[in-house]
This record gives C-alpha cells, sequence and structure tokens, in this order.
C-alpha cells in the first residue's frame, strides 16, 4: 500500500472513491462495502495533531486520504520521538491495533496537514466475525505492513551506514515525491537514533559526501546527483520504494 505522494495527482474527492482505488477492497462484497461506507467520516486535521498516542485503545480504524503521518515512538533518552514509519495515501494506521482490540504502540502524528477516514473499529470486529473473507483481506494486510517494516528494518541492520542515510533519504524523496531536496521530519541526533548510529557518525558521512551528492541547509538536504545516491545504496532500497508489482515507484531515472 505504500505509494508516492504527488499533491498534481487526481486525489479521490469522496470516500467512496477511495474504496473504489484502494486495491484492498478488490475482493470485499459489495454488501460490506456498503456497511463500511456507511459508517465512514472523512475529518481534515491541521500539522502537528496527534491521532492518537502510544496506549490508546484503538476506536477507529484510521486510513489516510491525503497528507502524510508519522507512527512515531518517545526516543529513550530524549524528550522527542522517532518517526518508525511513514503512512501516505491509502496507507492504514496500525490495523493490527484495531483487529486484535490491543493498544497501540506507536502514535499517529500528522507531519502535514491531512485528510482522514475514520471507520468505526466495532463495524471492523463484526465484519471480521461474520465474514471469513474480510477478515482474510484484513489479515493479508496486516501481515504485508508487518513484512515490510520487518524487511525495511533488516535492510539497515544489514548496510552500511552511509548505505542506511542514501536510502533513507531516498525513501524521504518518494514520500516527499522530490528528487532535488527532501526535509528531515526531525532532528538530525533523531535521524541518526533513527539509522541506528551516533550523530558523530552521522556528520562524518554527511561531510564526506557533502558537495558531491548532497548540500545541506538546516533540515533540508539538497539532492545534487540522484542517480548517484540510489546506486549508492547498493542493492538495498528502501522497501517504500517498491510497488505492489516490484518495479520501483517514482525510481526511473
Amino acid at each position: 500500500m505504500m505509494r508516492s505522494h504527488n499533491k498534481n495527482q487526481n486525489i479521490p474527492s469522496e470516500p467512496e472513491e477511495m474504496f473504489s482505488a484502494l486495491r484492498l477492497f478488490d475482493g470485499v462484497s459489495k454488501r460490506e462495502k456498503r456497511v463500511l461506507l456507511s459508517s465512514v467520516k472523512k475529518t481534515m486535521f491541521a500539522p502537528g495533531v496527534i491521532l492518537f498516542k502510544k496506549n490508546d485503545k484503538p476506536k477507529n480504524l484510521w486510513i489516510v486520504f491525503d497528507g502524510i503521518i508519522h507512527l512515531r515512538s518517545p526516543h529513550p533518552e530524549k524528550k522527542e520521538n522517532i518517526t518508525v514509519m511513514s503512512m501516505i495515501t491509502g496507507d492504514f494506521l496500525l490495523p493490527a491495533a484495531v483487529v486484535t482490540r490491543q493498544p497501540y504502540l506507536l502514535e499517529a502524528y500528522c507531519a502535514s496537514a491531512a485528510t482522514m477516514l475514520q471507520i468505526d473499529a466495532n463495524i471492523i470486529d463484526v465484519l471480521c466475525s461474520l465474514h471469513s473473507s474480510f477478515a482474510r483481506i484484513m489479515l493479508e494486510y496486516v501481515a504485508k505492513q508487518f513484512r515490510n517494516y520487518i524487511n525495511q528494518t533488516s535492510c539497515y541492520y544489514h548496510c552500511s551506514g552511509s548505505q542506511r542515510l542514501f536510502c533513507y533519504l531516498v525513501k524521504l524523496s518518494i514520500i516527499q515525491d522530490n528528487r532535488k531536496k527532501v526535509v528531515l521530519p526531525h532532528s538530525k541526533s533523531l535521524v541518526a537514533a533513527e539509522l541506528h548510529m551516533t550523530p558523530e557518525n552521522l556528520s562524518r558521512i554527511i561531510t564526506r559526501f557533502r558537495g558531491e551528492i548532497l548540500e545541506v541547509n538546516g533540515s533540508e538536504i539538497v539532492i545534487l546527483n540522484y542517480a548517484q545516491l540510489i546506486s549508492l545504496c547498493g542493492h538495498i532500497i528502501p522497501t517504500v520504494a517498491w510497488g505492489d508489482s516490484g518495479v520501483p515507484i517514482g525510481l526511473k531515472m
């Protein structure tokens, strides 16, 4: 479900259009889809709004209609939070918590202005209980989201510090739909923690490739050579870069 976020693309204007565009609901019967649509609520949120906090009990299944949502975890030593996953148009926010009715393990933060769809968690529970086809669809999506996260984490653990940084920048370029520059979602010290390195190591890598591949202006990273940035990722490209068909999204030169 990970796709590049493009403000110029035709964003569905109504929940019905969004549901039709989501491949997740291809196998949902017309009756089940009507039940879902009858309970959908569409709400706009300003940047900085927290949709839910860690340990909150799920009340709704959240779907990103438009915007970027960061799923964050508290830093063990600092007051700031680390972004674990970035959610974009069409993504579901931690559906495993909704299906199991367990508290959230992360908080959801609006990194941009966002429009969200909400479906009552009780509706999801009833549909999963009564319709095995719908339960299977939800299970497949939860499994896919979990596998994507594990694959991404595994990639970071099996590549060098510079590869982790380059993959991270490619990932941001796809999410932000910009090959020329990206904006870091939080401070460099937290980016370093997210990439499993010290702030000093991150600074050394940036200094080494400054002027060749990238330039830094505060929280803005200017990408001087996008093709070389991708090539230096080695054989590892962030999970978010790949579509369901196995073809890289937004990486054509």
